[in-house]
């Protein structure tokens, strides 16, 4: 995966770029600290009309870093594409979809 950082005007914070379905590039936000990977509802909707989305039982309560609960609207398998070099990996990645992210899409340790 190439990780690029923000610039320091934006953020200092590391980012990876992925494509998601209908070729979509988002940039997420490298967090060790997630234990899932999450995406605001706003991007989601740019989203949710492919095919290759399948939606998943919601099988947690989600919190952030402040230990406020997030507002889960859904889980989804979406296929994701990341490239490393000269190689193109795709996966289905299970995403948490939340009302109200401060981040357009998070990627956490489970990926």
């Amino acid at each position: 995966m190439i990780l690029s950082h923000a610039s320091a005007l934006q953020s200092a914070r590391p980012t990876i770029t992925l494509t998601t379905c209908d070729s979509i590039r988002t940039n997420w936000l490298f967090d060790t600290g997630a234990d899932v990977s999450c995406m605001d509802s706003s991007l989601f909707e740019k989203l949710h009309q492919s095919k290759a989305i399948k939606k998943l039982a919601i099988d947690r309560v989600l919190t952030a870093a402040s230990s406020d609960r997030l507002k889960v609207t859904g889980k989804y398998a979406i296929p994701i594409e990341a490239t490393v070099g000269q190689q193109t990996k795709r996966i289905e990645a299970e995403i948490y979809v939340c009302e109200g992210l401060n981040e357009k899409a998070i990627l956490g340790i489970d990926l």
